[in-house]
């Protein structure tokens, strides 16, 4: 994953019992060189399909951050 060299948003649930915070700061985040970890509260596994409105505002977020792509 350090070979990744952009920006990455990793979601998480913040009750999900697969892939729970800590697991994705250590395995995900941290291996990632730009990569930015939300916790969507209350929600488990399938973030996107409890909380779209919450997944959706976070993704919207951190494209907002991104510079635009010349040429594009």
């Amino acid at each position: 994953m350090s070979s990744i060299e952009f920006p990455t948003q990793v979601v998480a649930g913040g009750a999900d019992p697969v892939m729970h915070k800590a697991m994705l700061e250590r395995e995900v985040a941290a291996r990632i060189p730009a990569a930015c970890l939300s916790v969507i509260p209350a929600t488990g596994h399938l973030s996107p399909l409890e909380a779209p409105d919450a997944v959706a505002q976070t993704l919207r977020k951190f494209i907002a951050t991104l510079a635009p792509v010349s040429g594009a």
